[in-house]
């Protein structure tokens, strides 16, 4: 081939490459034209969720006729809350053409839209077989990510430490109760009526740590979904004692299952009456066992367990860095805010202390609207707030932003779901936390709340950046 030949067969190829730079394409994602020479990594922007219609009262956790909800459709995108179907995507990429057809990445990406389509289509058979072989997608969020999640049950499993303090405080109150009850010859491993399945089979004889019986520890973990706060733990641990250690031999222990089903604010009352020991007693007793076990060095620290790959994912996400990451807020019901940094800190997990909040509690906050004793005045003073009134400040200060919450309260989260002010929230349910199975069946009743199986399922709701760019996310 002579020198022109080749000139003429280069301009060709040059041709038809300006050619197809220069003709209008259509987008398969977003169904828009454009210049192939204009695309670029943020040309394409689009919902990738669904456009899902639900009963206002559904969706708000409530009844038809009371809240102040109509009745009526509510329409929005799941992957955003928006509530109008025009409005611009959550996420963009690049334009992908129909001549993209023979890449499975193109094809995969076609078939996510289709199944967030309008019409709120399943995923169909094309997302299926391309899911596994398709190429790793950067889709970037253009929205600010905000999450909240709830510390003790989430983030970290306090109860050997609660039960652990109640125990102590016990040992200080009732020693002569204490002291019998463990003296565990004279106890058998069935006495306490602990499921041992649930245990692993482990055996019940014997003693743990601070000389507390391991029937007694067995079964305060399963009382725990019971326990809002200190006075309930020492108030179990009492009355699981005083069950086993009764004169009747005849009348065996409580089950945690008759414990459990008969536990609320009358049966708190009965037995701080029997025992002469009210909650405020209580929460000062085991505070100052706390405190003295705080002193004593990092003992505290190390009686709570991890959630290995939830505290995995919050030490990345504070962790500064160039790629965008969540804003993570840490809400808890503790007295002290500074255990909770103590903890944080020992995980390396690097978070200021406007983002470390103290809540109050679910039943406080219920009783309190029951009895008409909400004022707004004391917003202003150091009183905790409830969830839902942080969550609603929280959305005010990033009104930009899509907000996440985590928690594994089945009653809080059908709270903050059933609040007009937290309707474009993202819930979520944790099931590694502190649940029982009547708490994970009133959650799957909620549309508004998904529920995640496994800590591992958190890098999904923080969009955590991977090694290879992609990120993992909440469909």
């Amino acid at each position: 081939m002579n020198r022109a030949s080749l000139t003429l067969a280069v301009l060709a190829v040059a041709t038809r490459h300006v050619r197809g730079m220069s003709s209008c394409s259509t987008c398969q994602i977003c169904r828009q034209t454009f210049m192939r020479c204009e695309n670029h990594d943020a040309a394409c922007r689009y919902h990738p969720g669904r456009w899902l219609g639900a009963e206002n009262a559904k969706h708000f956790g409530t009844h038809k006729g009371k809240g102040g909800v109509k009745p009526g459709l509510t329409m929005f995108w799941d992957c955003c809350g928006k509530e109008d179907y025009k409005a611009p995507g959550c996420c963009y990429q690049r334009h992908l053409t129909y001549d993209d057809d023979d890449n499975p990445a193109a094809l995969y990406n076609t078939a996510l839209k289709l199944r967030g389509g309008a019409f709120g289509q399943r995923p169909c058979a094309m997302t299926r077989q391309f899911r596994r072989h398709a190429a790793p997608r950067l889709s970037v969020s253009t929205m600010p990510l905000v999450v909240a999640l709830d510390f003790d049950g989430v983030c970290i499993d306090s109860e050997p430490e609660t039960s652990r303090v109640a125990w102590r405080t016990a040992c200080e109150l009732w020693p002569h109760l204490t002291d019998e009850c463990s003296l565990t010859e004279r106890v058998m491993d069935e006495s306490a009526y602990v499921e041992r399945r649930r245990l692993g089979g482990e055996p019940l004889c014997g003693t743990a740590e601070d000389a507390m019986p391991n029937w007694l520890r067995a079964k305060m973990r399963l009382l725990r979904p019971m326990m809002r706060d200190d006075a309930d733990a020492l108030l179990l641990v009492r009355l699981c004692m005083e069950e086993v250690m009764g004169a009747d031999p005849r009348k065996r222990p409580l089950t945690v299952g008759e414990i459990g089903a008969n536990w609320g604010e009358e049966l708190r009352e009965t037995l701080e009456s029997r025992y002469q020991l009210s909650a405020a007693t209580a929460e000062a007793a085991c505070a100052a066992s706390r405190q003295s076990w705080l002193d004593e060095g990092s003992e505290w620290e190390d009686a709570h367990g991890t959630f290995v790959a939830a505290m995995a994912d919050l030490r990345e996400a504070s962790t500064p860095s160039l790629l965008s990451k969540p804003r993570l807020y840490i809400l808890h019901t503790r007295a002290d805010s500074r255990h909770v940094e103590r903890l944080l800190k020992r995980h390396s997990v690097r978070l200021d202390s406007q983002q470390i909040i103290r809540c109050a509690t679910t039943a406080s906050c219920a009783a309190a609207r029951s009895d008409g004793s909400a004022d707004p005045a004391d917003d202003a003073s150091d009183k905790p707030q409830g969830k839902a009134d942080v969550l609603a400040m929280l959305r005010e200060r990033h009104t930009t932003a899509l907000l996440r919450y985590v928690d594994d309260d089945a009653d809080c989260l059908r709270a903050v779901a059933s609040d007009p002010r937290l309707f474009p929230l993202q819930l979520f349910f944790a099931g590694w936390g502190y649940s029982t199975p009547e708490q994970t069946s009133l959650v799957a009743a909620m549309p508004r709340v998904a529920e995640l199986s496994s800590s591992r399922e958190l890098e999904a709701v923080l969009e955590m950046p991977r090694k290879d760019g992609t990120r993992l996310r909440i469909r």
